[in-house]
């Protein structure tokens, strides 16, 4: 059964303007402490990785889409290592842009290369880290992910 609060975090949900968040981001994008559990208990949410979640939506889409599920992966470590100036990078980022490789990617590995410095090591399971310039000239975003 569909309460009205069910109803209200479905449209919280939507009008967030976001696919992808760490919970944080959720509560400043509107939805309280409540509202989220909510929305994780009735599906609406789904936890991507500890501290990640994403909107059942874009899931289904991800799944029937290797680049969104790739996306989804890419954004979501970003979210749980803060590290907003990281961009996909080497066969991530190729999956991404839509090339073909002559390998297949590592299965489950998120390739993230950051501004030098600002390594902290690899700490996440599934994202192999490497550290290089990255000129605001030659990172793109696609699907809402720096490339």
């Amino acid at each position: 059964m569909i309460t009205f609060m069910h109803m209200a975090v479905s449209n919280q949900i939507d009008s967030a303007g976001i696919d992808i968040g760490s919970a944080r981001s959720w509560r400043r994008a509107g939805l309280t402490a409540s509202q989220f559990r909510l929305a994780i208990q009735h599906g609406e949410l789904v936890r991507v990785r500890r501290g990640v979640y994403t909107t059942r939506a874009f899931m289904t889409k991800a799944a029937e889409k290797s680049v969104l599920w790739q996306v989804l992966h890419v954004a979501s470590a970003v979210c749980v290592q803060s590290a907003r100036d990281a961009a996909a990078s080497h066969q991530t980022a190729a999956v991404i842009h839509g090339l073909s490789l002559l390998n297949r990617p590592d299965a489950g590995i998120v390739q993230l290369t950051r501004p030098p410095g600002r390594y902290r090591g690899s700490g996440v399971p599934g994202v192999r880290f490497h550290s290089a310039a990255l000129p605001p000239a030659h990172v793109v975003t696609r699907h809402g992910v720096r490339l």
